[in-house]
């Protein structure tokens, strides 16, 4: 397979019209900036405003990135891939058979720029891509297209990712295999939105364009989930006070889920942590303190992402009320008694 670098498109060339359409949609919803006030020409015809409003959106704030430069969990659950049968031109022998795989890279690379694999990808340990495993194709039971041939993949895969790119480009390939040789084709490109959460933890079918003509070669159903780490816990306060010990509570941290909890103290002028423990609830008995001592208690909340925002929160144990003797005289008798001194 020759060696490929990158290929810039042209337009919305890799996009279907419904695709550019819903597009454009999307950039109309788009909210105003703050403090902008909409103007309307009441001289203007209701159809000429909404022309003008069409054609020349407003512009969106910029959002914040910060979210984004987090580690993420990137998850893909493929389905059915559906193949247009006209366009594919293997030229397959006799004695030559085709399996075909998909593959996912996520990128930041501004779009239209696609920059394409230099070499077909295989699946590897901590590799910065997906790659499903190679089907063969079946007769279709649908009429997608009026030739067309039915890949089931079926199978979910997991990718941690130091940040949250823009986009997935996915990738097509088809493996041609003899007794004496084995070639990878690659046949077509798709770009996949990342950032947009309309579209995570739901079903959705996207056409794949011939990398050739930049027609619809392929409709692949799937489904992403992209799950951050989790922020702060909220609520926390403390319970059952002592003087060798407190219990810290806390709420669930908003946002992405928890799955466990970990717990640190140290002392308020110290660095090294007294103890640690790990929890899956919502609350952490701490004992064995010093009385009358402040301590930082740090919880971080973590998830199948990775650690959450840590939460620092200084907390005191109780004072020791010691006990005293003193002689209480009364009517020239001398009585004895036990008092408590604070």
């Amino acid at each position: 397979m020759a060696k490929l670098d990158s290929i810039a498109l042209t337009g919305r060339a890799w996009a279907t019209q419904e695709a550019a359409q819903w597009l454009e949609y999307r950039r109309r919803l788009q909210p105003d900036p703050v403090g902008a006030s909409k103007r309307l020409d009441v001289n203007k015809p209701k159809d000429a405003v909404e022309a003008d409003e069409w054609n020349n959106p407003t512009p969106a704030p910029a959002p914040s990135l910060q979210r984004f430069r987090r580690p993420h969990l990137l998850h893909l659950e493929v389905g059915e891939l559906m193949l247009n049968s006209t366009l594919l031109d293997l030229n397959l022998s006799w004695y030559e058979t085709a399996r075909y795989f998909a593959s996912f890279h996520p990128s930041s690379v501004k779009l239209p720029t696609v920059h394409l694999p230099r070499e077909p990808p295989r699946p590897q340990p901590n590799a910065n891509y997906m790659v499903s495993t190679s089907q063969p194709s079946k007769p279709s039971q649908t009429q997608t297209y009026d030739e067309e041939e039915c890949i089931q993949f079926n199978e979910q895969m997991d990718m941690h990712s130091e940040r949250l790119d823009s986009h997935f480009l996915l990738f097509l390939w088809c493996c041609k295999t003899s007794m004496l040789s084995e070639s990878t084709v690659l046949l077509g490109y798709r770009p996949l939105p990342l950032r947009d959460l309309e579209l995570h933890s739901r079903w959705a079918t996207w056409d794949i364009a011939d990398m050739a003509s930049g027609q619809e070669l392929a409709q692949l159903s799937l489904r992403m989930d992209v799950i951050a780490p989790p922020s702060e816990i909220q609520l926390p306060h403390l319970s059952d006070v002592s003087e060798t010990g407190f219990t810290l509570n806390w709420s669930e941290p908003l946002g992405a889920a928890s799955t466990a909890y970990a717990v640190s103290v140290r002392l308020a002028d110290g660095a090294a942590a007294l103890s640690r423990q790990l929890t899956t609830g919502h609350s952490a008995s701490l004992s064995g303190l010093q009385p009358g001592t402040t301590y930082v208690v740090d919880v971080r909340a973590m998830n199948q992402a990775g650690w959450g925002d840590s939460c620092k929160l200084e907390a005191s144990t109780a004072f020791v009320q010691a006990a005293a003797f003193r002689i209480i005289h009364r009517d020239r008798r001398s009585t004895s008694a036990w008092s408590s001194i604070c």
